[in-house]
């Protein structure tokens, strides 16, 4: 018999529907616990509740123990709905009882800092999810980040006050953080430690040269104090210790210290200077130009790049100019990296294969019935030859995002169980590449019914959609909805039904509480 998916997709719900239910629907039955959390409305004071809960810190995860503490709350008549949230934590599970109707973290506002920081920066540093239950110690926590955030900005003087402000109509608390910047500081002395005083002081120098001053790395005394300043210092000083062939350098930002009196702030670097890396390649040239040759070398191997020597980094570079000379039309090019190490210095020695160069004479698909050549070569990235690009564009890189981009096509049009494979048939000069795609069936989404008090009439239209566009639509709607305050989106469980049950047009049903 053939069975359609049935989803229940995701449950929708006002704050006052909410379901108690266990995170994910994960079983942690027999797990430690490591904190207990009881979350309601501000006003309430929920220290007469502790004693109705049955499971404490330390306890093993009982599913009879949280059942009858939620009963235990809702028997009280204060709470309409118990929520329960588990998520795993290295101390134990972090298990939190949200009492209902509770307040939920709304609006958030930065007065003060937004001249400075665009809103959507400050949003990351409080770092308080949409639908997070509100607690003060939350709302607190997020003006220490804050006030963290803006003294690593070079505001040392940054003052934060934290105002909660309850929307009681919505159950929503909005927070205010009151922020006084200050004076940004300026950047006093540089100190460098770790290489011999020679090595320091050129690396002092190098943070104040014109070059420096060009690309915003200089670090020179009085110079404003910021984060993007002081990283390209500390990129500066790498690139100058990778000129003397030293890649496994480090250069890291140690401390910055203040000085109220004249706001200014000493910086202090640490350097761990690395042992002398000789990169070289043999049996072909990345270009004629030896300039552009070596632009070329410090792009494709990331030794340069990284400022570290392990075996992941040899074989990225190994694949790197594989790719390079492939898509120059040598399909068969073959790198052989050599490695050796001592007495204090390394080398590393690329054997470079070029092969024969040929050219992409034709791209073939086998077993789209329901997407035509045009629209599924627009995916791929492999290219045929033609008068203005006559060896085409191919290589093993651009083959396998050619094989992603063409599931993620077939996925996105409901096709959720596609498998593309790739086949290149080398006739030398001329390259061959199908691309066999067993398509699988397809699911599609033909019913929508919105269980709440929400009146779906006008949110959805029926129509067949694939699931993966349904979803989309449902986050934007969420997103933009008058009502998205008092819309949460709780958990997706899909079912297996038979067919038999679906009315006959119906592919799959997706009921939102």
């Amino acid at each position: 018999m053939r069975f359609w998916i049935v989803a229940a997709l995701l449950v929708l719900a006002c704050p006052a529907q909410l379901q108690s239910q266990e995170s994910g629907k994960v079983s942690y039955e027999g797990q430690k616990v490591g904190v207990v959390e009881v979350v309601a409305n501000p006003k309430i004071s929920v220290d007469p509740y502790r004693p109705l809960i049955q499971l404490k810190s330390g306890d093993l995860y009982s599913n009879r123990s949280i059942q009858n503490t939620i009963y235990a709350l809702k028997q009280t008549g204060r709470f309409s709905q118990v929520k329960l949230d588990a998520k795993p934590d290295p101390a134990g599970l972090h298990v939190t009882f949200t009492l209902e109707p509770a307040f939920y973290f709304g609006v958030l506002d930065f007065p003060g800092a937004t001249k400075h920081f665009p809103y959507a920066r400050l949003l990351q540093v409080a770092n308080i999810p949409h639908q997070t239950p509100y607690k003060h110690e939350t709302a607190y926590a997020a003006g220490g980040a804050l006030l963290k955030f803006l003294i690593a900005s070079g505001f040392f003087q940054a003052q934060v006050r934290t105002e909660p402000r309850f929307d009681e109509e919505h159950m929503l608390a909005n927070v205010v953080f009151h922020v006084n910047l200050g004076e940004r500081a300026k950047i006093g002395t540089l100190e460098v430690r770790g290489p011999t005083p020679g090595e320091a002081r050129r690396l002092v120098d190098d943070t104040q040269t014109l070059r420096a001053l060009a690309t915003r790395a200089s670090l020179k005394p009085g110079k404003k104090y910021t984060p993007k300043r002081i990283n390209n210092g500390l990129v500066l000083m790498k690139k100058d210790l990778a000129s003397q062939h030293r890649l496994a350098s480090r250069v890291d930002f140690s401390q910055a210290q203040y000085h109220p009196e004249t706001n200014r702030a000493d910086i202090l670097v640490k350097v761990t200077i690395g042992p002398i890396v000789d990169i070289k390649l043999t049996g072909a040239r990345l270009s004629l130009i030896p300039l552009l040759s070596g632009r070329r070398e410090k792009r494709l191997i990331p030794l340069f790049s990284e400022g570290a020597i392990d075996a992941d980094l040899v074989e990225e570079g190994r694949r790197n100019l594989a790719d390079f000379f492939q898509s120059k039309g040598f399909f068969d090019a073959h790198v052989t990296p050599n490695f050796q190490k001592q007495d204090g210095q390394a080398s590393l020695l690329y054997n470079i294969d070029k092969g024969r160069r040929h050219k992409v004479q034709e791209i073939t698909f086998r077993g789209n019935q329901h997407a035509d050549e045009d629209e599924l070569t627009k995916h791929v990235l492999v290219k045929p030859h033609h008068l203005f690009f006559w060896r085409g564009k191919f290589s093993d890189k651009l083959a396998k995002q050619s094989v992603k981009n063409l599931e993620t096509f077939y996925k996105d049009r409901g096709y959720e169980q596609v498998k593309v494979d790739q086949e290149i048939v080398d006739r030398e000069p001329k390259l061959y590449a199908r691309f066999v795609i067993a398509e699988g069936p397809q699911t599609r989404v033909d019913n929508l019914s919105l269980q709440g008090n929400c009146d779906p009439a006008d949110l959805f239209h029926p129509r067949p959609w694939p699931p993966t566009v349904l979803k989309s639509w449902l986050r934007i709607w969420t997103a933009v909805s008058p009502m998205r305050n008092s819309i949460r989106v709780s958990r997706l469980t899909p079912t297996t039904l038979p067919e038999s049950t679906l009315p006959t047009a119906s592919r799959k049903n997706s009921r939102f509480r």
